[in-house]
């Protein structure tokens, strides 16, 4: 049960230490990315195969019109 409980604590330590370790740049920025940054992410996900080309269409149109 303890070793359980140490395990879990360490996924959660490793989780949240982890989480800025994508930011382009090496830092971590808290606050919602620009507009511009958005339309890279999903240009390099259409590269990467990770979403088609509707699919980033779509996603891109969401990003324009936003305010």
């Amino acid at each position: 049960m303890i070793r359980g409980i140490l395990i879990a604590g360490l996924w959660v330590g490793l989780a949240g230490g982890l989480s800025g370790c994508l930011a382009f740049g090496g830092t971590t920025n808290s606050s919602s990315p620009s507009k511009g940054q958005e339309l890279v992410d999903l240009k390099m996900a259409l590269d990467r195969g990770a979403i088609n080309q509707s699919e980033f269409e779509a996603a891109k149109a969401q990003v324009l019109n936003r305010h």
